[in-house]
């Protein structure tokens, strides 16, 4: 099953295109067998630290290892684990040699969410409940914040996708 382009080819910053909403929003997505490279990040209380700097260190290992894929497609999930702790999920072409790669396996309800990061945690709970609905309890969650702080005000919208595995 492909997944549908991340973005569109719209880009009016020459940063972060717009994201792709309509294709994704309320999707069933597989996951199974895409790989990715993966970096931890630290957080105070739930706030990223250096979130600038690891995602440009994974960009540059996707790179390096010709792995990255086009901008059309690109996806970088995070999760929450603690208050201390964020795991960064960086899709790419193919395993990258010297890097962490995993794959995730199973089928994600993806729903798209529109405002401030603060608002994640409620986000979260949706996602879970979405998720419950369908039979899966403690269901993994991701999330795929699609702007720049930047761009999210240039184009009026702070999308993010959550990601909740229901299979």
């Amino acid at each position: 099953m492909p997944l549908p382009d991340t973005y569109t080819s719209v880009n009016e910053t020459g940063c972060c295109p717009f994201p792709n909403i309509e294709a994704w929003d309320d999707s069933v997505v597989s996951l199974a067998d895409r790989p990715f490279i993966k970096a931890d990040a630290r957080s105070i209380l739930h706030m990223p630290l250096g979130f600038t700097r690891v995602l440009a260190e994974l960009d540059a290992t996707a790179e390096r290892g010709g792995a990255k894929l086009p901008d059309e497609k690109a996806m970088v999930l995070s999760q929450d684990f603690s208050p201390w702790r964020w795991e960064l999920l960086y899709r790419v072409s193919k395993p990258v040699e010297g890097a962490t790669n995993v794959t995730l396996e199973g089928t994600y309800l993806a729903k798209a969410f529109d405002g401030p990061y603060r608002e994640a945690k409620y986000w979260y709970a949706d996602l879970s409940r979405l998720a419950l609905e369908r039979g899966r309890k403690d269901a993994e969650v991701y999330f795929f914040f699609m702007t720049c702080p930047s761009c999210a005000k240039h184009y009026g919208k702070n999308y993010a996708m959550g990601l909740a595995r229901i299979s």
